[in-house]
C-alpha cells in the first residue's frame, strides 16, 4: 500500500520510468512477501512452528527474525543511486527494525504484529506528510480508522489483550517515525 502510494505520487516517485517501478515492485514483492512466506512454510513443514497462525510468542521468534532479515536484505538490494529510492530505503529499514523490536517484545508478551504493521504504515504516512509537506490528512485519518478496525478484530478474536494491541500499534508507529526522520534528515 505504501509503495503504491509512493509510486503514483508525483512529488515522490510518480516520475520514475515504468521499468524502474516494475523492478521496485518486484524487489518489494520478493523481499517483503515471497521470501518471508517461503520461510514460514519451511518452518511449519520442519516442525519448528506448529501452525501457520503462530499462536504463541515462542513460535513467532524465528518467523520474525527471518522476516526482519528479508527487510534488511531488501534495504541492501535497492539501488542507492536514485534519490527517489531513499524514502523507500528509510521505510524498509524502519519496518525491519519494527519487526526486530516486535521479536524482542514477544520474548515478554505476545504483541500484535498486525498492529505493528498498521501502526508503522500510519507513522510512515505522518512522517512523509511532514517531511515533504504533503496534505495527507485524509489518508492518515483513514489509516487510523483502519487501525481501530484491525485492533477491534484482534480483540474480538481473543487473539490479543488490549495492552498487546496498543503496544503493537505504538511500536510500529514510533519506530517508523523515528527511523524515517533520522534517515531522511
Amino acid at each position: 500500500m505504501v509503495l503504491y502510494f509512493l509510486m503514483v505520487e508525483p512529488q515522490l516517485m510518480g516520475r520514475l520510468p515504468d521499468k524502474a517501478k516494475l523492478v521496485l515492485g518486484l524487489i518489494t514483492f520478493i523481499f517483503t512477501f515471497l521470501l518471508p512466506l517461503i520461510s514460514v512454510l519451511f518452518l511449519y513443514k520442519s516442525g519448528m512452528i506448529s501452525s501457520l497462525e503462530m499462536r504463541t510468542s515462542r513460535e513467532r521468534l524465528w518467523p520474525f527474525f527471518v522476516t526482519a532479515c528479508c527487510y534488511w536484505g531488501m534495504y541492501y538490494v535497492l539501488p542507492g543511486s536514485r534519490p527517489e529510492f531513499e524514502i523507500i530505503r528509510a521505510l524498509i529499514i524502519g519496518a525491519g527494525i519494527s519487526i526486530f523490536v516486535t521479536l524482542l517484545l514477544n520474548l515478554i508478551s505476545k504483541v500484535s504484529a498486525h498492529m505493528v504493521g498498521i501502526g508503522g504504515i500510519a507513522g510512515a504516512f505522518i512522517a512523509i506528510s511532514w517531511y515533504l509537506q504533503l496534505p495527507l490528512q485524509g489518508v492518515i485519518f483513514a489509516l487510523i480508522f483502519l487501525a481501530g478496525v484491525i485492533g477491534f478484530a484482534r480483540l474480538a478474536l481473543n487473539a490479543h489483550t488490549p495492552g498487546q494491541v496498543y503496544a503493537g500499534f505504538f511500536t510500529g508507529f514510533i519506530v517508523q517515525v523515528i527511523v524515517f526522520l533520522w534517515f531522511m534528515l
